[in-house]
């Protein structure tokens, strides 16, 4: 069973309006979204920190989830996620301040499209996403955003493919040492890097063979 909703009109007012009858919609048909695999919400207006909570905890049986040009309106939002059955997860030009998979022991690939600024933290974090084998990546960088350590960024995390855009802007990813990055990358076996502007060269990508040791692919275009 799959239920979307995607709306066109991209102003915040009508965004919240939308937001509110997802939730008039939530609670008036619990069974049927109780029963949802897959919910994309589109250009939602998500006024409440708890809104998105509320469809995680109605959809039970949730195993895609898409999220995309949704907005929250507190800029110090973060969103932090759990779900017994979630699969997939994609999120694309939202305005969370920060996304933290909290618990999501069946999810097993995640892509996010886009995230604010920081100097100061992360854009994402990773709790407890054991089968979790497929990262995508992909942001237009500038120099406010904080490069990212994989041996830091991706926690316990153990993938199996790395997939990195990097819109043809600043590069957010930090070199490190093999010895930094064993314990994060030891399952990597397919590492893609899209959009590498042309001036910046690949001798930073080094470090993925020198600290993936399962790496077999390895996909650079400029």
């Amino acid at each position: 069973m799959e239920y979307g909703v995607e709306m066109e009109e991209d102003k915040y007012a009508a965004m919240l309006a939308y937001g509110r009858r997802l939730m008039t919609f939530l609670g008036a048909y619990p069974r049927a979204f109780g029963g949802l695999t897959d919910l994309t919400l589109d250009g939602i207006g998500l006024g409440e920190p708890d809104m998105l909570n509320a469809v995680l905890s109605t959809c039970k049986k949730l195993e895609n989830l898409t999220l995309e040009n949704c907005h929250i309106g507190l800029r110090r939002y973060i969103l932090q996620i759990r779900h017994p059955e979630l699969v997939e997860l994609n999120i694309t030009s939202c305005d969370f301040e920060r996304v933290r998979l909290e618990w999501l022991p069946r999810l097993t690939y995640f892509s996010c499209h886009y995230w604010p600024d920081s100097k100061d933290q992360y854009p994402l974090s990773f709790g407890h996403v054991p089968q979790l084998r497929t990262l995508v990546l992909g942001k237009a960088g500038t120099i406010l955003d904080k490069s990212l350590k994989l041996s830091e960024f991706l926690g316990t995390a153990s993938i199996g493919e790395l997939d990195l855009d990097f819109r043809c802007e600043r590069i957010w990813i930090q070199p490190e040492s093999s010895k930094r990055l064993e314990h994060v990358l030891r399952n990597l076996q397919v590492v893609k890097l899209s959009c590498i502007y042309e001036e910046c060269g690949i001798g930073w990508t080094l470090f993925f063979l020198e600290g993936a040791p399962l790496l077999k692919e390895i996909n650079i275009q400029v």
